[in-house]
């Protein structure tokens, strides 16, 4: 499971208010990495895989 994933399974911290953002503070994921897979796109790389530059 890829770290993005993981961020959003284990959630804000207590007292935290929930956001991508908040998320993205606390996981060190980047928020649009976040939001991507809360939405359901799967990772550009993966094992194996070369990550895809050219879309970079």
């Amino acid at each position: 499971m890829d770290t993005a994933t993981q961020v959003l399974a284990r959630g804000a911290p207590p007292g935290v208010t929930k956001s991508f953002r908040t998320l993205a503070d606390h996981g060190d994921v980047p928020r649009t990495t976040l939001q991507h897979r809360a939405r359901g796109r799967r990772s550009e790389c993966g094992p194996g895989l070369e990550p895809l530059r050219h879309l970079q």
